[in-house]
């Protein structure tokens, strides 16, 4: 079994591995099927090869204490296309919030799983810089006959901002579940 992981002294690369850049500096890395394997490093190579030793040391601490040491998932099989069985009223509610948000009821679900996911959608991320550049630029020194129409485009793009649907990101809390 440690052969099939440890492919010539090296981790299966089949394993699906996270880097994640720390807030303070730094990288950490950890694999998906091994529930602890956790490692850290100033970069992110660093933190990859200090991850591949941990991941050495969590398999053999495993194997002698007798716990199942995962297979790599395996994601060949997703097409994109999901058969999903909802209740109908939910089926409803969400078909009446696409109809509403002028969208399709795949495109909604779709945001609304990557959502839940944690995934950033572009458009809203798009959204949220030109509002902050709006707002930079209606916050700079002008004078008093621009500042007044800085003030009219600024009311104007805060209504219009507001009404979009990208602008009101489907909250995983505030929406049912979808399970």
């Amino acid at each position: 079994m440690t052969e099939a992981i440890l492919n010539e002294k090296r981790l299966d690369p089949r394993y699906i591995r996270r880097l994640v850049p720390d807030e303070a500096g730094g990288y950490t890395a950890s694999i998906h099927e091994f529930p602890g394997c956790i490692a850290e490093g100033d970069t992110a190579e660093e933190a990859l090869q200090n991850l591949e030793k941990a991941a050495a040391s969590w398999i053999a601490s495993a194997i002698e204490t007798g716990y199942k040491v995962a297979e790599p998932l395996d994601f060949e099989g997703a097409s994109g296309k999901i058969a999903l069985r909802i209740p109908r009223h939910i089926h409803r509610l969400a078909a009446e919030r696409a109809a509403l948000e002028g969208t399709s009821l795949n495109q909604l679900i779709s945001v609304a799983l990557a959502s839940y996911l944690g995934q950033q959608d572009g458009l809203a991320k798009s959204m949220g810089a030109l509002k902050q550049a709006i707002t930079s630029l209606c916050d700079a020194p002008q004078s008093k006959s621009t500042a007044r129409a800085g003030e009219r485009s600024r009311s104007k793009a805060a209504i219009s901002s507001s009404d979009s649907p990208a602008s009101r990101p489907i909250s995983a809390s505030k929406s049912p579940s979808l399970t």
